[in-house]
């Protein structure tokens, strides 16, 4: 294990088995609605991961695993909970449903650390006034463009959470 506090690796592997779970089940609705899921990380997923992965095991290497992570699921939170407002289709609503309870969660559990860097997390992104669906033709889009955005949108994000996750818990079990 790359990380050194007890707690760390507690929420780490709880954060891993969950992102198991969510993944089980973002695989599963996609095969339904046959839609095809990224497969990679995001080239910024992928330098965080280098960033944490070249840290060696101690305090640093710690407070930079858990700040990224907060940061990731930060970032990830208010995507989904706009695939979820903002879907006509049940079975990407359910699983943005999920996914909004586990990110959730997990920022609970990664600030339980008193690691995160509250000063140093990205800013809240100013809210949008409501656009009327008729002026923005959001309704008149194919359903097809909005599935495969709304689950690149979710398992990208997995992805990169999974990654960072594996790095952190090294050894402990294989990502799926």
């Amino acid at each position: 294990h790359k990380a050194i506090t007890p707690r760390l690796r507690e929420i780490g592997g709880l954060i891993q088995d969950q992102h198991h779970e969510l993944n089980d089940k973002v695989d599963r609705a996609a095969d339904e609605l046959g839609v095809t899921l990224p497969t990679q990380p995001t080239v910024e997923q992928r330098a965080w991961i280098a960033e944490i992965s070249s840290t060696p095991p101690g305090p640093t290497y710690d407070r930079l695993a858990v700040q990224r992570l907060r940061e990731a699921h930060g970032t990830v939170l208010p995507l989904i909970a706009q695939v979820y407002v903002s879907t006509r289709n049940d079975t990407i609503r359910e699983v943005a449903a999920v996914g909004m309870t586990y990110v959730s969660r997990h920022i609970d559990y990664l600030e339980s650390t008193g690691l995160v860097d509250h000063a140093h997390l990205p800013e809240a992104p100013q809210p949008t006034p409501p656009v009327s669906p008729v002026k923005s033709g959001y309704y008149a889009l194919a359903d097809r463009p909005t599935l495969v955005l709304s689950w690149s949108v979710i398992a990208i994000c997995l992805l990169g959470s999974a990654y960072v996750i594996h790095v952190m818990l090294k050894g402990r079990r294989k990502i799926k």
